[in-house]
């Protein structure tokens, strides 16, 4: 398989897991998410004490396990802002060096939102797929779905063609990705 442990792009696969962003359905999620752990080792260690004696449901009925709560949850979602917002100016970013010149602003504005994964079972679902997938496979799907990869000539199977593949694999929007994926699988 082209896209094995060694090779760049399936660095690229293990650490997509730890770039992705996801959006959380509680504030807890957010905490165990985004919070930085390290910064805020008093405070966490404080709140997980509090939450071992009195359990979650605590937090209803004291004070200063709700303010410790909240003020973590602000630098959490601090924390998410922040990444949402980086994320969004390295995808204009790429937009004004990929623009010709003159052009710049255009690109920019056109700029896609970054990736929110609200699923993230059936992100994992659809990450193990792809990296399941054989090079024959993936190159019929990239010529299968060419105005996603560009175009893949039949006589190209090669290394260095299973590696755009992969590459455009890893630079395709989420929605792209969650389309060939349900296209694939739900037929």
């Amino acid at each position: 398989m082209i896209c094995d442990e060694d090779s760049e792009t399936d660095k690229l696969k293990v650490g997509m897991m730890e770039d992705i962003l996801i959006l959380a359905g509680s504030d807890q999620e957010l905490i165990d998410r985004y919070l930085d752990k390290e910064k805020n080792a008093t405070d966490y260690a404080q709140l997980k004490e509090l939450e071992e004696k009195h359990g979650r449901d605590y937090g209803l009925t004291d004070i200063v396990y709700a303010q410790l709560k909240r003020k973590l949850f602000q630098r959490a979602l601090k924390n998410f802002v922040l990444r949402v917002c980086q994320e969004q100016r390295d995808l204009c970013e790429q937009g004004f060096w990929e623009a010709e010149c003159g052009d710049e602003a255009e690109f920019i504005c056109q700029a896609p939102m970054p990736d929110l994964v609200t699923d993230i079972e059936e992100y994992e679902r659809m990450c193990r797929w792809w990296h399941d997938l054989d090079d024959e496979t993936r190159f019929d799907l990239a010529t299968v779905f060419e105005g996603e990869f560009g175009p893949i000539r039949y006589d190209e199977d090669t290394i260095e063609t299973q590696d755009r593949i992969c590459n455009c694999w890893m630079a395709l929007p989420l929605k792209d990705k969650l389309r060939i994926y349900h296209c694939i699988t739900e037929d």
